[in-house]
């Protein structure tokens, strides 16, 4: 199963990227907030993969940040909600107003999202609701950010995993390390956020 790619962007479609990863090119779907925020061609990003396997077919899912990951493997979990349908959601709505939309059972909001009428909004606030809360909080500006800065934010998460953390700890320092440090380094972040733990 692949985890995490990085590598560079040789070429931009519709609805993916094709990375180079050590000579060998990967198609990797992303949401359209993802792909705006990765501006160009030539450049190294770090994603976080989602590696979708079925009888007929293998297809790889990249975000920017685990969070938004962990919405999505949320979101297939849905009857009738596939891969495809849960990009195309992370695209109409950002993570913060879906996740609070989902939670509060919001399904006229959830039903303005391309591809979700009200039934399926309906189905998607019953059977997620209260059950994100591992989603929800930090992190409000995904697609905004830029590829480096990304990239950097995922590196830095890696490195305190590494260390031991957990992820929820780490991304909570890494957040508020970018806070102070929003140009930061990897070795910069990962200083500034071991300072941060109590």
């Amino acid at each position: 199963m692949i985890a995490r790619l990085k590598g560079t962007i040789i070429q931009r479609e519709e609805s993916a990227l094709i990375l180079d990863v050590g000579g060998v090119g990967y198609r990797v779907f992303v949401s359209d907030s993802a792909r705006r925020s990765l501006a160009g061609t030539s450049e190294e990003v770090i994603l976080a993969i989602h590696h979708h396997i079925t009888d007929s077919d293998q297809r790889l899912f990249g975000f920017l940040h685990r969070r938004e990951q962990m919405l999505f493997e949320s979101l297939i979990t849905v009857k009738g909600i596939g891969p495809k349908l849960a990009l195309t959601i992370l695209s109409g709505m950002d993570a913060d107003a879906l996740v609070r939309a989902i939670q509060a059972g919001d399904v006229k909001t959830l039903a303005t999202i391309s591809g979700i009428g009200k039934k399926s909004a309906e189905r998607l606030s019953l059977e997620l609701k209260g059950s994100l809360d591992n989603v929800s909080g930090s992190d409000r500006d995904v697609g905004k950010r830029q590829a480096a800065s990304g990239s950097v934010q995922l590196e830095a998460l890696d490195a305190l995993e590494a260390l031991g953390f957990s992820r929820t700890e780490a991304e909570g320092w890494i957040d508020q390390a970018r806070k102070d440090l929003p140009g930061g380094t990897v070795s910069e972040l990962v200083r500034k956020a071991l300072s941060l733990k109590p």
